[in-house]
């Protein structure tokens, strides 16, 4: 199946793919860490909830980033 064609020839497309990406890593970061942050406060766990929310975070960016390069 062919790739559809870039947005404009000025690589406005990428560029905001680029920006949406960052974007989905800092949400993606610091919702899951945060939630991991609130079982600390909630079970006492300092820092174990907020480091593991941090790394399942970054894991769950990373995937959404390997799912966008592979549409490219």
């Amino acid at each position: 199946m062919p790739r559809p064609p870039a947005r404009n020839s000025d690589g406005e497309g990428s560029a905001l793919r680029g920006v949406d990406l960052g974007l989905s890593l800092v949400v993606s970061v610091l919702l899951v860490g945060g939630a991991g942050y609130a079982l600390d406060r909630w079970q006492d766990w300092t820092p174990w909830g907020m480091l593991a929310g941090g790394a399942l975070g970054f894991a769950a960016w990373l995937r959404m980033v390997w799912v966008a390069m592979r549409k490219m």
